[in-house]
């Protein structure tokens, strides 16, 4: 997906007018601010919480793979 050159020109224009525009809002309305925190916490923390479950369930599988490679074992010497 391309930007085109028009979108380039006038960048610098529109991200000072988009701050303005933040900086107005929050002025008026201090509130948002933790509000606006929280919410760029929230795929953080799915995040991290999707990856220590992954770890978990990599070890289980781990020590499940193993519990079967010595049960075919025991299996294997008594017959």
């Amino acid at each position: 997906m391309g930007i085109h050159k028009s979108m380039l020109d006038n960048e610098p224009e529109v991200f000072k007018e988009q701050r303005e525009k933040f900086t107005n809002l929050v002025g008026e309305n201090p509130w948002l601010l933790p509000v606006l925190a929280s919410l760029q916490m929230v795929p953080a923390a799915i995040m991290i919480h999707g990856f220590w479950k992954n770890r978990q369930l990599k070890q289980q599988l781990l020590i499940e793979k193993e519990h079967t490679k010595q049960l075919r074992m025991k299996r294997h010497l008594q017959i």
